[in-house]
């Protein structure tokens, strides 16, 4: 670097070591090799400011090399939007470069096995393919990794999903949610493709709709509501003038399905006065859509507030929030919208009461989760605080990733016993609304309501990785992810489980393992590979920053924890199960683990939301 070129400009070899600053060690070296290539022109000072410079960049790529190892720390462009794929690279390159994403490629496991249950699925791989040479996207949308992102995969889950589960949810939308995912990733792909002026949207939506319709015997009104809802959610969360710095492409196409597929169910409901519904299954929906209606409100409010000029926009959820509190209050009085149909001798307030303050219930709503969170997060933050304090800037980065993953344990230590008493309904009811309590205080935060955002901020800052960042505005959603990760498979199982008639303390072991494998895979699994990958970790995988001994830990503490889940989960006299799975099983569960374990490795989403959603239908197809 001493020996740096010294051209009139330094325009070449200012960028080469720009560029050493952001790749790996062999790309650095061709770089720099390049720089030293350059004729000698100019002044010894010019050479001087160049070399430091590209030392400048090569000991901040050294420090970010060394400190990810292992975890999911991912480095962040300065820029937040990245380019667009395709931009100036012909159509067959484009083409080579999704059709071999790792993401892509391990979506085929899901697809492959679960192709002969559901034939539509070749249907969106022949899509993907005529739309992956495209070289086009549409400029208005953007995402949070630099990187290439799996396209495939990130259409591809919601179908499968349904795939799996959607006979077993068929109360959510009469039958039709597989065919409605469908729809709602054949949208995406354009979508995330191709611009589209207003009045194309609305043609776009009907013409899917009526094609849904007409082909699938879906209800024009529902196909139009799911592709509308769908679009405006990912229109709102891709946007690059809204939070699109913030999502991956599957998470936000998970958010924008699912406010599609909650609003569908609510329609199908309300139109049939909840018939066939369980009483916690119309809550827990009744709970989504007041939350959206906040959403709304808050929106409205703000726009209010800007033009008024007599409030500040800054207490516009508090606002939204009130006005839907008394709405929400109101219904859970009278239960009007088709509860009294279903229990005409319970309001929904009763119900509530009942249900949360029920023996088997209380001692986990009154003392044992308050107790292990009340000491639990207590006992983290002090000793971040003090860390903090007391370390340099390299042992500080490996603690707090210690210490961010502290908390994926008190996941397990809150979320386990309930699973092995037989409490999964129970657990995913409560799951669910700490789930929206966390997007309304991130709603709040973001919206800066003064005297809450700068606490919270002050809290969620010290555990937070590069890809999120409160300074920037960015959503930090980290920690909404770790509980949806944990939620998702018990929401999944819990309903198959329903549908089956297997509920309490009648479910079987292997339904405890599989509700419990997102409480697995997020709090032992990944805690383990990030604590094992910053100690440890020396062998990188290819074109990834993990180690192979982060993921490594990833998968044998996975599955030493499901033996011992096993174990440990009751076994009701109407389905016992011998002390040992089924090969079968044994086998399908091995080897769902491993899969995760590479998307881990190659995922440039956030993995506590991504490995549960790939890992649930995986083992469904694999025959587990």
């Amino acid at each position: 670097l001493a020996r740096a070129p010294t051209d009139a400009d330094g325009g070449g070899a200012i960028a080469a070591a720009t560029l050493g600053g952001a790749m790996a060690d062999d790309k650095r070296r061709r770089a720099v090799g390049r720089a030293a290539a350059v004729p000698r022109e100019g002044g010894h000072g010019k050479a001087l400011a160049i070399a430091q410079a590209a030392a400048a960049a090569a000991a901040a790529a050294a420090a970010g090399d060394g400190s990810t190892a292992g975890t999911g720390a991912m480095a962040r462009p300065t820029d937040c939007r990245r380019e667009p794929p395709g931009a100036g690279r012909n159509c067959s390159e484009v083409l080579q470069q999704a059709a071999w994403q790792p993401e892509n490629l391990l979506a085929l496991a899901i697809m492959l096995p679960s192709a002969a249950r559901s034939p539509r699925l070749w249907l969106l791989f022949a899509a993907y393919i005529c739309t992956a040479g495209l070289p086009w996207a549409n400029p208005a949308l953007s995402l949070r990794s630099a990187g290439p992102d799996g396209l495939f995969f990130s259409v591809a889950v919601g179908p499968a999903l349904a795939a799996c589960y959607g006979e077993a949810a068929g109360w959510l939308c009469d039958g039709k949610l597989e065919a409605m995912m469908m729809l709602g990733s054949l949208q995406a792909l354009l979508d995330l493709k191709l611009t589209w002026r207003p009045w194309a949207h609305v043609a776009q939506v009907l013409a899917f709709a009526a094609c849904t319709s007409a082909l699938e015997g879906v209800p024009l009104l529902w196909a139009v509501l799911f592709a509308g809802a769908q679009k405006i959610a990912l229109g709102c969360c891709l946007s690059q003038h809204l939070w699109g710095r913030c999502f991956s492409a599957i998470e936000g196409l998970f958010w924008a399905q699912t406010v599609a597929v909650m609003c569908v169910s609510f329609l199908h409901g309300y139109l049939a006065s909840f018939s066939g519904w369980r009483l916690v299954s119309i809550f827990s929906v009744v709970l989504v859509i007041f939350t959206l209606l906040f959403f709304a409100l808050t929106a409205l409010a703000h726009a209010l507030f800007s033009r008024a000029d007599v409030v500040s926009v800054h207490w516009s959820p508090v606002d939204a929030g009130l006005t839907t509190l008394a709405m929400f209050a109101v219904w859970m009085l009278t239960g009007i919208g088709g509860w009294a149909a279903n229990s005409p001798d319970r309001t929904p307030l009763v119900w509530l009461r009942d249900f949360v303050l029920a023996p088997r219930h209380a001692r986990f709503l009154l003392w044992q989760w308050p107790s292990i969170l009340v000491v639990g997060v207590g006992s983290i933050h002090l000793i971040a605080v003090r860390s903090a304090a007391s370390c340099g800037n390299g042992v500080a980065t490996r603690r707090k990733v210690l210490h961010r993953k502290a908390f994926h344990a008190l996941a397990v230590a809150l979320f386990m016993p309930p699973i092995l008493a037989g409490e999964g309904e129970f657990l995913g009811f409560c799951l669910l609304v700490a789930a929206l309590l966390f997007i309304v205080l991130e709603t709040c935060r973001v919206c800066r309501v003064p005297g809450l955002a700068p606490t919270l901020d002050s809290f969620v800052g010290r555990y937070l990785d590069k890809r999120e960042d409160t300074r920037r505005g960015d959503l930090v959603l980290t920690h909404l992810y770790l509980l949806l990760g944990c939620a998702i498979p018990v929401w999944l199982e819990s309903t198959a489980q329903a549908s089956r008639g297997f509920l309490g303390s009648e479910a079987r072991p292997w339904d405890s393992l599989r509700l419990s494998s997102g409480v697995l895979l997020i709090g032992v699994g990944d805690a383990f590979a990030a604590a094992c990958g910053v100690s440890f970790g020396r062998i990188r995988w290819p074109l990834s920053h993990r180690t192979l001994e982060g993921s490594t830990a990833f998968a044998v503490s996975i599955l030493l924890a499901a033996c011992s889940t096993w174990a440990l989960a009751p076994r009701h006299a109407s389905g016992a199960e011998g002390p040992v799975p089924e090969l079968r099983q044994l086998l399908a569960y091995a080897g769902a683990t491993v899969l995760s374990m590479l998307l881990e490795v190659y995922t440039h989403s956030i993995d506590n939301l991504v490995l549960p959603l790939y890992f649930c239908p995986l083992l469904r197809a694999l025959g587990g």
